[in-house]
């Protein structure tokens, strides 16, 4: 009876560094997106591959065992020092 009523810990999965493989899969979802796009023509906005793309890579970063709150905080960290020039 003890042990029902036990929380379950999650178990924090450390971040690692994507393989290869992982790094090439949202690069070549948006190439693919965009070249059947002007092949086939379907005439969806030019900006919509980039984020099915963004999409794709989030899914790869959490498949690495990053959690959202620092993929954001990276996405936006490495535009900070640009943001005098704008």
């Amino acid at each position: 009876m003890k042990n029902a009523r036990r929380k379950k810990v999650a178990k924090k999965k450390t971040p690692r560094p994507p393989s290869r493989l992982e790094a090439f899969i949202p690069i070549v979802v948006l190439l693919t997106i965009m070249i059947s796009n002007f092949v086939i023509g379907w005439g969806a906005d030019p900006h919509m591959p980039v984020v099915i793309a963004c999409a794709v890579a989030g899914i790869v970063g959490k498949v690495c065992g990053y959690e959202y709150k620092d993929m954001l905080a990276g996405a936006f960290g490495c535009g900070q020092p640009f943001i005098g020039g704008i």
